[in-house]
């Protein structure tokens, strides 16, 4: 009997020391810091903006007009959430933020309107100052793929069917346009895919109908002849993410077999280009990776229709549509990551349609390494339940590396999804759920979390911010706060 109990005492202790782990495991996302925003106040909801470790932006606009302009506040934070430093600036009131891109310690805001007129707010870091930019392009023109070179902000834009690229001088605001055009393919034929700096150049990847070509151009505007990289691929690149790596020039993205236009992804590619040409390009189709299918609602009807093909002695290709991330470069390796989705629409003979029954559902992520020839090195799937449909595309999943780990964390409703990666196998060490409706004083409990969004910082600093209701348990009154959240990832 004694034994027996002595057995019973020891599978006790060993049973709290397991709970007490888990717990702590669970709770890898903690919180270091918290700012609260009243809302109804004189400013409206605003912008968090990381800028590395140099700290973050608070970027809001005032509610309140004066002679047909209001004020823009940015708040400056070191990386403690301390508020360093505010600055005002005026602005058209018709205007309002569009995108941003952050670069060496600047932060360029971009504010437009439903007219030509708009302005970039360059909020300087160790300045802790604001200066606007004003300038002129039409409101049709799109703004995609931003980055700074030198003193110009570049971007690809679309305007009804004509693509270009867009410089705009960051000192007086002046606009020069680059319009692509080829011969024999008709403008709606042409779409820029992305864009970056390459030895005080720009240069574009550009799909001309059927095909994909290199377009080097000069900061004044000016183009060197095209050189077309896809006429001996016999697949049809879809999409195309440019990263410079050292000295050397990496494109990832999504394809298809066939070449048309309105196919989906069937699968990821991965390529190094040198001397204007692919050194080498490889595609992996969807199906060969581990778990793809795993979260898909119909993942028995695609294996069967996968069965059935290699049964014929063919081949099945799953069309899908995927958000698909920069690539990443880690130790001489390199890191694609997409977001799996599909449109989700239900037929209405009414004009109000539930917004639960439309939109994007997300179904998983996709996390692939590659070597440098590359080669595949590993892949997982992980899945992505975010609840109701999105009515537009977004992409959610954050990730930091750290010795031989990999971590990859988003946000869905009140909870922060953490999951801590092998990166010697891709496999998934640790799996972890933290809500975030924590606050930073033990009065308050946060009663609902409205929206939220998640932004990876530095180093395993994370931020999570929206809005929340808050009950404080000494008045038994709520209040509705827009907070931000540090986050710090063990």
């Amino acid at each position: 009997m004694k034994k027996f109990k002595t057995l019973q005492l020891f599978l006790s202790m060993l049973l709290a020391m397991l709970n007490l782990s888990y717990a702590a495991n669970a709770n890898d996302a903690l919180i270091a810091n918290r700012v609260e925003y009243s809302k109804g106040g004189e400013y409206d909801d605003g912008f968090v903006i990381p800028m590395d470790n140099k700290g973050l932006l608070y970027q809001c606009s005032s509610n309140k007009k004066i002679n047909n302009k209001c004020y823009i506040r940015t708040d400056y934070f070191d990386t403690n959430l301390n508020l360093l430093a505010s600055d005002s600036v005026l602005v058209n009131w018709k205007l309002e933020f569009y995108d941003n891109i952050y670069h060496d310690g600047v932060n360029y805001s971009i504010m437009r309107d439903y007219g030509n007129d708009f302005c970039i707010l360059a909020s300087d870091m160790a300045l802790r100052k604001t200066r606007v930019i004003n300038a002129k392009y039409s409101h049709s023109g799109s703004f995609r793929n931003l980055i700074i070179a030198g003193d110009y902000m570049v971007f690809s834009s679309t305007q009804g069917s004509q693509d270009r690229i867009v410089f705009i001088n960051l000192n007086n605001g002046e606009v020069k346009l680059s319009d692509i055009h080829f011969d024999k393919v008709k403008n709606k034929d042409i779409h820029i895919m992305d864009n970056i700096v390459v030895n005080d150049h720009i240069l574009a990847m550009v799909r001309a109908k059927d095909d994909v070509y290199l377009v080097h151009i000069e900061m004044n505007g000016d183009q060197r002849e095209p050189i077309c990289l896809t006429s001996t691929i016999p697949q049809h690149i879809l999409s195309a993410s440019l990263s410079m790596a050292g000295n050397n020039i990496f494109v990832t993205g999504t394809y298809a077999d066939k070449k048309t236009f309105d196919k989906r992804s069937q699968g990821l590619y991965f390529g190094q280009l040198k001397g204007n040409q692919f050194s080498y390009i490889k595609f992996h189709d969807f199906l060969e990776l581990n778990h793809f299918t795993d979260y898909m609602t119909d993942k028995d009807k695609i294996e069967q229709k996968k069965a059935k093909a290699e049964k014929k002695g063919k081949s099945y290709s799953l069309e899908c549509n995927i958000a698909s991330h920069d690539i990443m470069e880690n130790n001489g390796y390199y890191y694609y990551i997409g977001e799996v989705f599909y449109p989700r629409f239900k037929s209405a003979s009414h004009f109000t349609v539930d917004a639960s029954e439309y939109g994007y559902q997300y179904t998983h992520a996709v996390l692939v390494k590659f070597d440098n020839n590359g080669n595949l090195v590993w892949d997982n799937c992980f899945e992505m339940n975010l609840g109701s449909p999105l009515i537009y595309v977004k992409r959610f999943v954050n990730t930091t590396f750290k010795d031989n780990k990999l971590n990859a964390m988003f946000v869905d409703g009140n909870n922060i999804i953490s999951k801590l990666i092998n990166d010697q196998d891709g496999e998934v060490m640790q799996d972890n759920e933290s809500k975030i409706i924590e606050t930073d004083n033990e009065s308050n409990a946060v009663n609902k979390t409205k929206s939220s969004k998640a932004s990876h910082w530095f180093d395993n600093n994370y931020l999570v911010y929206g809005v929340q209701v808050v009950d404080n348990k000494e008045t038994a009154k709520n209040y509705k706060v827009f907070f931000i959240n540090k986050y710090t990832i063990k």
